[in-house]
């Protein structure tokens, strides 16, 4: 009994004291939001423009945007368009911390390109785990022996993060996780791989997830191509709404130029050429008020939803401008961006540039907009067989894919104005030369065409792109060199549109001359907006050949600026993921073909035109008016003793 006792006392003595100790010890710490995690444990290591511990009541706007990807909130996607510089980085690396430090589960950051990636990694993210004591003690140092800590992958608590390039599909498709987020989505590419569009397939890698957490951030580019637009969209469309310090009444910060010029109040305000004079004009009330005022407004503001419903509460979307940004920060200031408009509006990139990284808005131009494909389609004429009177010069392209030939044969006159006359899609296997394809393509290329004026006309020249089979493409045009058919490389990038440089080839291959094929498509689409007959309009045929599906492919992609480096630069890319783009590259080497004569044999549209109209006059005299004169001849003849006709 005794025994039995003291054997209950002690049970019960030991049973205090685990509880006491899992009390003390061993209970889970309370949840934390983002922002709550940022304003204790992240500290801002040098260099920075504000080192020291983060301060969430900086930047306010960015408490709700970090907050709806905590574990607690319902919230699955976060959209944020964002101007430039704006702590939209410093609230993803919150997020990271905060889901690595609190939450552990796999995870994953993308970038770009997978250099980008590495460049984050080494600048930004590193930084933030060595200055934040809390992070330090997860993950090991590079190198270290204990843990896999690389550019490309860091472990921490048992979980991994992977970072990747927004340029490699199988980084996109081969790793699930629970937490992602994707920076500068705008530099993604619209189509990965043909596996379409990778914000999607890095959604899909969390879907499996009940909790998932997917925060996308970027600056906006073209409003066509623009992927943090779409996912703006998709979401509820958030506003920064503040009060007005003199009615009260809530309103977002915007830029307000339109108002203007309708006679509207709102946006910031200013008289002509004195941008020190800036001021914030109130939409209700018209009164105005100065920036400072801002510091006590950006912390009574709130998100409201502009489109309340949709994404049904999973999908969150947001957009900060450089008007919110705090008092004081370099450049974000309403005076500097008051200056800025006055000196760049007036110049194209400029402008493309100020509404992008400042105003956070995708940019769409009218000007630039490209002649969608069903407008090319319906403008289509009724000609031929015969080759239109007013063309003088056939050139050809072709694009060369596994299991087919795409050829367009394209008629120039002056002023470049172009009739296109056949787009032919030769099947077969185009890695044996000896393939039926190679031919048909050939018998295609000196096939007589009978013009409208009488005279028969073949193709002058023709570019074969040799990316895809270059010791295919080298040999047939090395063999056909006389006939003028080109072997060419197509070069993205700050090129002419025929090079003087050439890719040089062994033996009787034929060298390929280097073709700007972005200078080509600009002034294809530049084309493309001319709506009257004359100098670089385009004509189409009325012919089975040119499709709805046809001037789909040759409108399919968009020129999208890039505000990466110092410079703004340009690249084209496919208007939506999976596209198809064939008889645009065909119609691109066409013309490659056209410039190849003008550059290497002085080919002049007009006075070819003359020569033409010339030939065919000659052809339409009767036979004794093409004999020259009597004495002509006469002069002509040699005077000798045997000579009949004296």
């Amino acid at each position: 009994m005794g025994n039995s006792s003291t054997w209950k006392i002690r049970m019960a003595t030991a049973a205090a004291i685990c509880s006491s100790a899992f009390a003390g010890g061993f209970r889970p710490e309370p949840d934390i939001t983002v922002s709550q995690w940022a304003d204790t444990y992240r500290i801002i290591g040098k260099p920075s423009p504000e080192p020291g511990p983060w301060r969430t009541d900086r930047v306010p706007y960015m408490r709700e945007i970090m907050d709806c990807m905590s574990p607690s909130s319902p919230v699955q996607v976060c959209a944020l368009m964002k101007a430039a510089q704006g702590a939209g980085t410093e609230g993803m690396l919150n997020m990271f911390g905060c889901w690595a430090h609190r939450y552990p589960d796999s995870m994953m950051l993308v970038q770009p390109t997978v250099n980008t990636a590495k460049k984050f990694v080494r600048t930004r993210l590193d930084r933030m785990i060595e200055s934040t004591p809390a992070l330090r003690a997860l993950f090991e140092k590079q190198g270290s022996r204990k843990a896999a800590n690389t550019m490309t992958m860091k472990e921490f608590q048992g979980n991994t993060l992977i970072i990747a390039g927004a340029n490699s599909a199988n980084d996109l498709r081969s790793y699930p996780c629970r937490y992602a987020a994707g920076d500068e989505v705008d530099g993604w590419p619209m189509d990965l791989d043909g596996e379409g569009d990778p914000t999607e397939l890095l959604y899909q890698r969390l879907a499996a997830y009940r909790r998932m957490k997917l925060f996308f951030l970027s600056t906006p580019t073209l409003e066509e191509v623009s992927h943090i637009w779409r996912w703006y969209l998709r979401g509820d469309q958030r506003a920064f709404m503040l009060p007005c310090p003199l009615c009260k009444r809530e309103q977002p910060l915007i830029w307000g130029a339109d108002r203007a010029k309708e006679g509207r109040p709102g946006g910031l305000r200013w008289p002509k050429g004195e941008p020190d004079q800036v001021r914030y004009q109130c939409e209700h009330c018209g009164d105005g008020f100065e920036e400072w005022r801002k510091v006590e407004l950006l912390n009574r503001g709130e998100w409201v939803p502009q489109a309340p419903g949709v994404g049904r509460g999973l999908i969150r979307s947001y957009k900060v401008n450089a008007l919110y940004y705090p008092y004081g920060w370099p450049g974000s200031a309403w005076v500097n961006l008051a200056a800025k408009w006055e000196s760049d509006h007036r110049d194209p990139v400029k402008r493309k540039a100020f509404i992008n990284l400042k105003l956070a808005e995708p940019y769409r131009d009218p000007s630039e907009a490209i002649t969608d494909a069903a407008t090319l389609h319906a403008r289509r004429e009724a000609y031929g067989p015969e080759l239109p009177a007013g063309g003088c010069v056939l050139s050809a392209g072709a694009d060369i894919h596994p299991d087919r030939i795409e050829a367009e044969k394209v008629l120039w006159g002056i002023g470049e104005e172009s009739w296109s006359i056949e787009y032919r899609v030769f099947p077969g296997d185009t890695s044996r030369l000896s393939s039926q394809c190679w031919a048909d393509l050939d018998r295609w290329l000196q096939a007589e065409h009978l013009s409208e004026l009488g005279i028969s006309l073949s193709v002058s020249a023709c570019c074969i792109d040799s990316r895809f089979l270059k010791q295919i493409v080298t040999q047939f045009c090395g063999e056909r060199s006389t006939r003028r058919v080109w072997n060419i490389d197509g070069r993205a990038g700050n090129l002419p549109i025929w090079s003087q440089k050439v890719r040089k080839s062994r033996g009787k291959h034929a060298p390929a001359h280097i073709v700007g094929v972005d200078a080509a498509k600009e002034a294809i689409y530049s084309r493309l907006r001319i709506v009257e007959p004359g100098p670089g309009y385009c004509h189409y045929p009325v012919s089975p050949e040119y499709t709805h599906d046809y001037f789909e492919q040759v409108t399919s992609e968009i020129r999208v600026p890039d505000y990466s480096g110092p410079i703004p630069k340009y690249e084209w890319r496919k208007k939506r993921s999976g596209a198809r783009n064939e008889a645009l590259d065909a119609r691109v080497y066409s013309y490659a073909a056209l410039v190849g004569l003008q550059m290497t044999r002085g080919l002049r549209l007009d006075a070819e035109m003359a020569a033409l109209l010339r030939s065919a006059e000659d052809r339409r005299r009767p036979i004794s008016e093409r004999m020259p004169p009597p004495a002509v001849l006469a002069a002509a003849r040699p005077l000798v003793a045997s000579d009949p006709y004296l």
